[in-house]
């Protein structure tokens, strides 16, 4: 399963080099969870912040409570539930 293109996009911004590690974390992620899947991976890269460590981080935290992922990575409540927006 592909991930949205808003995903691919930010993490490719984010991640710069790293980027194709981070996508196929996100990947192996998302084909081991049951939560509200887009949102969790949209709220790991915002605390990740392009740093691979803490994505990778952030993705385990959320396999054990994605809330806690959620509730740290949104500025505003549902954010993550929307696709990120970028500005051309």
């Amino acid at each position: 399963m592909e991930l949205p293109d808003d995903i691919n996009k930010k993490a490719k911004i984010d991640f710069v080099d790293n980027a194709s590690k981070a996508i196929h974390h996100l990947k192996a992620f998302q084909n081991n969870q049951s939560g509200p899947l887009y949102r969790i991976l949209r709220s790991a890269i915002n605390l990740a912040k392009g740093d691979i460590k803490t994505l990778k981080f952030e993705l385990k935290n959320a396999n054990i409570d994605w809330r806690d992922v959620i509730c740290y990575g949104e500025k505003k409540s549902f954010e993550c539930d929307e696709p990120f927006k970028f500005i051309d």
